[in-house]
């Protein structure tokens, strides 16, 4: 059923006939199994604060979609995301775990609004934070509803945490010129 959608939609593109295949032992993703977790359902996080101070050392503005992230939130502090690593936090309904930061790729050189690479993100990080982070996965240790405007929450801290934690904004392009066009979505994250 996966392999006719996709020999319909690709048409004459593609030679002979497509077919799903699995590899035991091998994702197809970014985010493999991270040593200090204890599920495979990661949700990446994005601090717009930690955005902005992005944009700012670069000097232009930085589409958040090039970080493709389940969840973008305001009210933090920039980078503090990084001092969550091992707590767990509330996001609406759900709980999660924060175990990693996330490290980027080239992929955040392609622009989401006009497919050319035009801004070298990950030498632009390294440069002004000695680190080319941007997010942080977390776990979901208890599934739940999240909406816009949900509050994220720590429930349980680690000594290198600080501050409050912000509030949370998901993110989902319709059509437009700048790429920006935003509304608000909810959506049910599923626990262990």
């Amino acid at each position: 059923m996966v392999a006719k959608f996709f020999a319909d939609f690709l048409g004459d593109a593609v030679k002979g006939p497509l077919r799903v295949v699995e590899a035991a032992g091998h994702a197809f993703a970014d985010a493999r199994r991270k040593l200090n977790a204890t599920t495979d359902k990661y949700v990446s996080l994005i601090n717009c604060a930690s955005i902005a101070a992005l944009e700012a050392a670069m000097g232009v503005p930085v589409n958040p979609l090039r970080f493709r992230a389940n969840v973008y939130f305001d009210g933090a502090s920039e980078w503090s995301e990084h001092h969550w690593i091992g707590s767990e936090i509330t996001l609406g309904a759900a709980r999660l775990r924060v175990i990693s930061p996330i490290t980027r790729c080239a992929a955040t050189q392609v622009n989401p609004v006009t497919a050319k690479r035009d801004l070298d993100i990950v030498t632009a990080l390294e440069r002004a934070f000695g680190h080319i982070n941007m997010g942080v996965y977390a776990e979901v240790m208890a599934g739940g509803e999240i909406a816009v405007g949900d509050a994220l929450n720590a429930c349980q801290t680690v000594d290198r945490t600080r501050g409050g934690l912000g509030e949370a904004r998901t993110l989902e392009t319709r059509q437009g010129d700048s790429g920006a066009d935003q509304r608000p979505t909810r959506a049910k994250l599923s626990g262990r």
